[in-house]
């Protein structure tokens, strides 16, 4: 086994303090982070060395370290013994960042020809145990764990994996590539191998080296880049489009894939053919999704960066839906010659980067977190869809409190949750508990006002099922919590069920978006079967669970998007609710049917769908649904 080593030299005082000067902007070449961001290095071409950062706990500051140069190096004897040979980098050193990273333990693995590992933590240098004495270097990435990833196709296509263990970097396993003709990607501790001839790709845990997904895609595409967002939740797959035409040129184009389930929610294409795809990002995950796309034009002779927002789940993704977020990056403007994704990182919401006064900070994204939607609808005027995947809380929320009533006393429990639930943006719902006529039965009626600069709309439902009506149940009980969601939906605990229903700006028609019950007619809100309830959206455990004690923040989510319906429940018991003009709407036929024909809800919840449908037998919608995946 072959060891590689350089020495680190720092340039001290006679006192023997650290003296030198850290990179500023003109001479950065590249910055990369570490898997969890907690370390930061900077490298310059112009004198091969690399200097070392420490992110504070809070992620508000960064501590200079280090200076690591590599010219300093060619003294030492055994310098070149044994040695890793990385492909050849051209002077822009495009591609230099699958050869320099860092990892969350201050390791640095910083390369030019050579390999050197240090710890920038302590000043030492590490040993790296090599399977062969030379190999040509594609890729190099740390881990979480600070295990090290190496790829290399000479003398072999090959993946290696190394562990650190006494102050040595120890060669673990090797994967051996089927084929030169795939192309591979790192990505948040996953491989993504794309097959040309195929159209594939394929997803993998290399700690683990277990399959996870396969993914369809367009060989017709040249792949520029590949990643996972920083949820892991999406694949963000771009390059070009070839055409058959030899004098058109190839458009770009943005795939966005489910990361779990390897089906594909959208493709941005590009109409304007001079676009050069910089870089893509999900933003605001939680509180607010946006994809954030960074392009240039080429061919210009300074590049002026542009950046636009829009919706990452939206079926089709048009120019006209995207939002220009310059506004994001106006304390960050990149200079003509710089390459976007090597002078800045953007990672959790933050940015770090070189400022206009050319020093390097870090800095939140996002305006202000508490405040996201607002901004993306008041600043940015961003009238599009918004997906937050932190609603569960809220829906739990809802649920505990009206547990907590229902062990209340019918006077104290009582609550007029028949009231105005003012906008949170656009939409106003207003819930009321009247009589159509005077020999009529009670009703309750969801009236939602949808309203911004340019339109005003409004639309009435009746809530209540015919059957609960006539049961004889007091239909004012009917409705037990309810509340507006930051992205104007409306969450509304019932007797029988939890509901979310929103408005449809194109129609102009209130909705059922999502329902969710515990298999039978009614559902007893209490301590008893809180864990059930709760455990539709998060995994508690079995054991130790106490409603009282438990906090949601410590829970782990089943998945960053809602679970799916009842839809059992919905096939069976499809009730018919009388509208004020005496005729009947059937809202969960409605939500089944959006459920088939909305792209994102099939995506999702497409397999639990056939499933459901397959049990109760129902021809009609087993047929509807193979046609909506057809279309």
């Amino acid at each position: 086994m072959a060891t590689t080593s350089i020495q680190i030299e720092v340039p001290t005082t006679q006192d023997g303090k650290q003296e030198f000067i850290p990179h500023d902007r003109e001479q950065v070449t590249m910055i990369t982070c570490s898997p969890n961001m907690k370390n930061i290095v900077t490298w310059s071409y112009k004198d091969n060395s690399a200097v070392c950062w420490c992110v504070s706990d809070n992620q508000q500051k960064l501590e200079l370290k280090h200076k690591i140069s590599l010219e300093n190096n060619k003294k030492y004897k055994n310098y070149d013994k044994y040695f890793v040979y990385s492909k050849q980098l051209s002077k822009n050193f495009g591609d230099i960042k699958n050869y320099f990273t860092v990892s969350d333990d201050k390791i640095e693995d910083a390369i030019r020809i050579k390999i050197g590992i240090f710890n920038f933590k302590t000043g030492e240098n590490l040993f790296l145990n090599l399977p062969y004495s030379e190999i040509i270097v594609e890729t190099l990435a740390f881990l979480d764990g600070d295990k090290l990833i190496m790829i290399s196709k000479d003398p072999l296509y090959r993946i290696y994996i190394f562990t650190q263990e006494n102050n040595k970097f120890i060669h673990r396993s090797t994967t051996k590539m089927e084929t030169y003709d795939e192309k591979i990607f790192l990505s948040n501790g996953k491989l993504f191998m794309y097959d040309e001839n195929l159209g594939s790709i394929t997803k993998w845990d290399i700690n683990t080296s277990k399959f996870e997904a396969y993914f369809l895609f367009d060989n017709s595409f040249d792949v520029d880049n590949m990643k996972l967002s920083d949820n892991g939740v999406l694949l963000f797959v771009y390059g070009r489009k070839r055409v058959d035409n030899w004098y058109k040129d190839p458009y770009p184009c943005i795939s966005i894939y489910s990361a779990e389930h390897g089906n594909k929610f959208t493709t941005y294409k590009y109409h304007d053919k001079t676009i050069i795809i910089d870089a893509v990002y999900l933003i605001a995950s939680d509180i607010g999704a946006r994809l954030l796309i960074v392009d240039h034009k080429k061919n210009e002779k300074e590049k002026k960066y542009q950046y636009h927002i829009c919706d990452p789940f939206a079926p089709y993704i048009s120019i006209e839906n995207n939002v220009k977020a310059n506004k994001l990056f106006e304390d960050f403007e990149a200079k003509s010659s710089e390459l976007f994704e090597n002078k800045y990182i953007i990672k959790n919401d933050k940015i770090i980067g070189f400022n206009n006064d050319g020093n390097l900070v870090i800095k939140g994204l996002i305006p202000d977190n508490d405040n996201w939607i607002s901004y993306l609808r008041g600043t940015m005027k961003d009238f599009n869809s918004i997906f937050i995947s932190s609603v569960s809380e809220k829906i739990i929320d809802l649920i505990r409190r009206t547990i907590d009533k229902s062990k209340e006393t019918t006077e104290e429990a009582t609550t007029d949750v028949y009231k105005e639930y003012p906008k949170k943006y656009f939409v106003t719902w207003t819930l009321k508990y009247e009589k159509k006529t005077f020999n009529d039965s009670m009703r309750i009626i969801l009236t939602a006002k949808f309203k911004h600069d340019k339109i005003e709309q409004a639309d009435s439902i009746q809530i209540v099922p015919e059957a609960y009506i006539n049961s004889g149940e007091d239909v004012k009980e009917y409705v037990k919590e309810c509340d507006c969601l930051d992205n104007d939906n409306l969450v509304i605990v019932t007797a029988r069920s939890v509901l979310i229903w929103t408005f449809n700006a194109k129609d102009y028609k209130i909705e059922l978006n999502y329902r969710w019950d515990n298999g039978g007619d009614s559902w007893d809100w209490n301590e008893e079967n809180s864990k059930e309830i709760i455990n539709l959206f998060y995994e508690i455990g079995e054991k130790n669970f106490d409603e009282n004690k438990f906090d949601i923040k410590k829970l782990t989510k089943k998945s960053y998007f809602l679970p799916p319906s009842s839809y059992i429940s919905m096939i069976r018991y499809d009730h018919a609710f009388i509208q004020l003009s005496d005729e009947n709407r059937f809202f969960f036929n409605e939500l089944i049917e959006k459920h088939i024909n909305n792209k994102f809800f099939l995506i999702l919840y497409g397999q639990k769908l056939i499933k459901d449908i397959v049990k109760e037998d129902e021809d009609m919608w087993l047929r509807k649904l193979f046609d909506g995946c057809i279309e």
